[in-house]
Formats: C-alpha cells, sequence, structure tokens
C-alpha cells in the first residue's frame, strides 16, 4: 500500500543565527521596517534571551539604568488572549524561575536610555510608534519580513532566544549562568 507524506524540508541542523546573521537581520529590522521598535525589541531579545511575552511585557519600574550593573528584571509577561484578540499583562510567568534578574550589554542599555527619554518612565518599554502595546502576529510579522529579505530561513520569534543561548554557552561555557539567565529549572530544557 502506498502511504503519501507532506514533503517536510530539513531542518538546519544549528538552531540558532550565526553572528553575521544576527547583525544582518537586525540592520534590515533597522533600516527597512517602518516602525524602529521591531529593531529594539530585536535587539533585546537577541542580547538577553527573553521570550517574545516578557520582552513585549517589560515595563520601565523593572528596569535599572543607572547603576553600576545595568539590568532588568522579568517579574511579568504580556500575553494575548486569543479569542478575543486582547492584550493583557500578568505578572505569573511560565516557571518560578523565568523571574529573573538580566544584566544589560552597553549596546542594549545605549538603546534603552534612548528610549526612556523619549517616553514616559513608566508603563512599557516597548510601544509601537503610536503608543500601543506589541501584539504578537505583527512582531512575527515584522520578524519574518526581516529574516526573509536577508535570505534566511528561520521564521517567528524564538530563534532570538536559541540564538542567545547558543552564542552565550559558546562564549562562557558556563551553561549553569546560561541556564538562569533564561529561566530555565534546569539544563535540559
Amino acid at each position: 500500500r502506498n502511504s503519501n507524506f507532506k514533503p517536510v524540508p530539513a531542518r538546519v541542523p544549528d538552531y540558532y543565527m550565526k553572528p553575521k546573521e544576527v547583525i544582518s537581520w537586525l540592520e534590515y529590522l533597522r533600516r527597512h521596517r517602518p516602525d524602529p521598535v521591531y529593531f529594539q525589541l530585536g535587539l533585546f531579545m537577541v542580547l538577553t534571551g527573553c521570550r517574545l511575552g516578557e520582552a513585549a511585557g517589560l515595563q520601565w519600574d523593572a528596569v535599572l539604568l543607572d547603576c553600576e550593573k545595568p539590568h532588568v528584571r522579568i517579574i511579568r509577561t504580556l500575553s494575548w488572549d486569543y479569542h478575543t484578540k486582547e492584550l493583557y499583562t500578568q505578572d505569573e510567568l511560565k516557571t518560578s524561575e523565568s523571574r529573573r534578574v538580566i544584566n544589560l550589554a552597553p549596546a542594549l542599555v545605549d538603546v534603552l536610555c534612548e528610549l526612556r527619554r523619549h517616553r514616559l518612565p513608566r508603563g512599557q518599554v516597548f510601544l509601537t510608534r503610536n503608543g500601543g502595546l506589541l501584539r504578537d502576529n505583527t512582531v512575527r510579522d515584522n520578524f519574518n519580513a526581516a529574516f526573509k529579505g536577508c535570505d534566511l530561513g528561520w521564521s517567528g520569534s524564538h530563534i532570538a532566544r536559541h540564538t542567545f543561548a547558543t552564542l552565550s554557552l559558546i562564549a562562557s561555557r558556563d551553561i549553569g549562568e546560561v541556564q538562569a539567565t533564561l529561566g530555565h529549572t534546569n539544563v535540559r530544557q
């Protein structure tokens, strides 16, 4: 008996962007997307390993820039109700380990300081040009357009998290530190 299966393209063996790909993707977001928030969000996600909801849910009360070790506290997430399409912030995170402190790279501190100069020092950090909250599908559409524009085979937003994890592990070789930064319960996640 014959069976027909839908052809599935082979998955890229290394599920992360190489540094050159990250740079071209971020440059595409900066130059070709109509709203700078997608570049800012993409940079934040690839330099912190945050999930999309954690990054989009980041509020200024959880950002500390004017200190010896600038950092963000991941204490809430922005969620999207798939039935009503409404956005809401929740203080409940994926796991108890998801509540964490992430030190910020100098390039990210510069971007956040610039954002803070142009926004109210309360509420969401990442807002659309019109002051609205970021919608999951719009973020993914903009990220995907940049991947396609750079001829990269990626899609979605989670690749930024994988990229952060892999490149951090290559650079530091400290799996415990990478695990804590990602908010994972154990190293097998």
